[in-house]
């Protein structure tokens, strides 16, 4: 299993490097299967790996080193989660935030960003990070080995 910390070059991933100030603007989960699972703006799906990396540019690459393979239970977690809508009020307050304006984060609970999907399901936390923040935490892990690709 492996965080992919990400950016390409649609307008949607320059606006939200510019809302973090940080050179990636997604991550998503590479399983072991081969299949990709992320949040994008149409919302949670899943996309076979050779696909996604045409589609991306990596620039983080963390592998979990703990058991071969992914539980069965965070896979049916994450298999269950597709469909689920994007969370664009979220990214909207981030972006308010950025400019000065003091709002607080809204968030639809049935919706997830890109790094919500991996707070939740890798993490266990409901924390709201940005995709730097993913990368600095998984490299404050021992189970994760973290590369730049």
């Amino acid at each position: 299993m492996k965080i992919l910390a990400t950016y390409s070059s649609k307008p949607g991933s320059r606006f939200i490097c510019w809302v973090t100030g940080e050179e990636v603007s997604h991550v998503a989960l590479e399983l072991s299967s081969g299949f990709v699972i992320h949040s994008t703006g149409k919302g949670v799906s899943i996309t076979w790996a050779p696909h996604f990396r045409r589609d991306h540019k990596v620039v983080y690459e963390a592998t979990y080193m703990g058991l071969m393979g992914e539980p069965r239970e965070l896979v049916r977690n994450l298999m269950e989660a597709e469909g689920r809508p994007y969370d664009y009020l979220l990214l909207l307050s981030m972006g308010l935030q950025k400019l000065g304006i003091p709002v607080p984060n809204w968030n639809r609970p049935n919706a997830l960003i890109c790094t919500e999907l991996i707070a939740k399901y890798i993490f266990a936390s409901n924390d709201k990070l940005t995709p730097g923040q993913v990368i600095d935490r998984v490299a404050a892990n021992p189970t994760w080995e973290i590369r730049r690709v």
